[in-house]
């Protein structure tokens, strides 16, 4: 749809009628498509009645006949072919591809990580110090992401420590508002940024950091004490006492200005007491 646009603003001279990225559905024939997805309308019948309302339709989008297109397409390609089949082709299709694509993301976040540790190092060998320490989050991110915990767990720790013996100086920030970099991160830090984002789509609202525009950024000593919580549960440690100590004393030293780190530790906090309990409620009812 994309490249249409472009076709039919540059090649063709025509200046474009509807805002730019906003790709939509028109109400009525989204409606007609919805309804017969929720009725025993055959897909036939549907193609029928779509059709007569988009001819209809004073000035239809091109989603609207894409969508049109692509479920014709469908009934063309199962004319002759049982329902049992297509079950069953669809299935090992979708394994296949869910595997091949799992793969391929997980390397190639891997191979982008290997890289910014190259690129991160050099800052890290010129500025560490007992009094400014400094830790390359991307090995500790890739060492996390290869299942090697004990080593992250380790390596967010040291420099936990260093900072906390430092006084907590907060001076190396980690940006999550660049797609780049959240897609490096967990699946629950992920699922946090979607729901502050849907709740707050405007940039200029109070959750903003203003010196950093729209790239919102938590802190490398959040993100450490989250990685450490997270191997805790992956190595299965029966004692988080220490860490949820860490991560309480982070939480009481953060200006109230940080929302995204206190959101963060909190949510990090709350996670790692429901693990706690759930051990030692393993734990006794193994013992009875």
């Amino acid at each position: 749809m994309l490249l249409y646009q472009h076709v039919q603003q540059n090649a063709l001279n025509q200046e474009q009628s509807y805002t730019k990225g906003k790709l939509a559905f028109t109400a009525d024939l989204l409606a007609q498509y919805l309804y017969s997805k929720c009725t025993a309308d055959s897909d036939a019948d549907w193609a029928t009645k779509y059709r007569r309302r988009l001819f209809l339709a004073e000035r239809p989008l091109l989603s609207d006949v894409l969508l049109f297109k692509a479920v014709k397409m469908q009934l063309k390609e199962c004319t002759d072919v049982s329902v049992e089949e297509v079950r069953t082709a669809d299935a090992e299709r979708k394994d296949s591809r869910s595997m091949d694509t799992t793969m391929l993301v997980t390397t190639l976040e891997l191979v982008a990580l290997e890289q910014l540790i190259a690129a991160r190092q050099e800052l890290v060998r010129e500025l560490h110090s007992e009094q400014f320490p400094v830790l390359n989050e991307f090995e500790a991110l890739h060492a996390y992401k290869c299942g090697l915990f004990e080593q992250c767990l380790e390596m967010c720790e040291h420099y936990v420590r260093h900072v906390f013996r430092a006084g907590f100086p907060l001076h190396q920030f980690h940006f999550i508002g660049f797609p780049e970099f959240l897609s490096l991160l967990d699946g629950e830090l992920v699922s946090l940024w979607g729901v502050i984002r849907l709740l707050h789509p405007d940039p200029i609202l109070s959750l903003c950091m203003k010196d950093f525009g729209e790239n919102f950024v938590i802190y490398t000593v959040t993100l450490s004490l989250y990685l450490m919580a997270q191997s805790h549960r992956k190595l299965g440690c029966k004692s988080v006492r220490n860490t949820l100590h860490l991560i309480r004393f982070a939480r009481d030293r953060l200006s109230k200005d940080c929302h995204i780190d206190l959101l963060v530790l909190k949510l990090t906090c709350r996670s790692l007491k429901l693990y706690s309990d759930e051990s030692t409620s393993a734990d006794g009812q193994f013992t009875r």
